[in-house]
């Protein structure tokens, strides 16, 4: 036997004959006799054997190699047939479900026409406020409560009144309690913000604008200067 295989090997080998008879995965089990029994030798030659073996072992190797890649091919192949079955899936936008668009009467949705009559993308919006863009979309959806503060940090950037974006001139002003509350989100204060303002605590402006007790005299001058946002 030279050192390379004749072509009726390759030829048997090809055809699956070598892969049918020793598996590949197990052909170091084969003896040499039944390697030269395939290459149809009438006998055994212990030289020729050890040289048959050798050839065999890295012809199987190779055969190895190529069987992986097929298989791999092979793979790949059959996920794209499973993912396409002959079907175009290219998309189609004008099916694709739009967000509804909020209602315009609340905050998320003053803030989104305000924004849009601006020119202005949620990313011009953000880097002018300095939040997040998550934070903002969620915000015109309706999806998360504004803080007061946030609240007018996005009226400054957008150049509308508090009032308008939290849509606070629907609330009521029947009572001192009411006014108070109403007047101190016109001007986009949190309870602790306004708090500080008069010097007190976040309590006390909570138990006026529930009513529960009510400003003293030395309060009333400096609370007319913010109540009067509401005339």
């Amino acid at each position: 036997m030279q050192t390379s295989c004749s072509g009726s090997l390759w030829l048997l080998l090809l055809e699956g004959e070598f892969q049918r008879s020793f598996q590949l995965r197990s052909f170091r089990s084969a003896t040499v006799p039944g390697l030269l029994a395939l290459l149809g030798e009438d006998r055994y030659d212990r030289a020729k054997g050890r040289r048959a073996w050798r050839d065999i072992c890295k012809f199987a190797a190779v055969c190895t190699c190529i069987h992986a890649g097929l298989l791999s091919r092979r793979s790949r192949t059959d996920k794209g047939e499973d993912n396409t079955l002959g079907i175009s899936i290219e998309k189609d936008a004008s099916l694709s479900p739009a967000l509804p668009e909020p209602d315009v009467d609340t905050p998320g949705g003053r803030i989104r026409r305000t924004r849009l009559s601006k020119h202005m993308c949620l990313v011009d919006l953000a880097k002018a406020t300095g939040l997040s863009v998550v934070s903002l979309r969620l915000a015109e959806q309706n999806r998360t409560k504004v803080t007061p503060s946030n609240l007018r940090t996005i009226a400054n950037a957008l150049g509308v009144s508090v009032a308008y974006l939290g849509c606070f001139e629907s609330l009521s002003e029947d009572t001192l309690g009411q006014r108070i509350r109403k007047a101190r989100l016109y001007h986009g204060y949190t309870k602790r913000e306004f708090a500080k303002i008069f010097g007190l605590s976040s309590r006390m402006i909570l138990g006026w604008e529930k009513d529960e007790f009510l400003p003293s005299d030395k309060y009333l001058p400096l609370l007319n200067d913010y109540l009067s946002i509401l005339i």
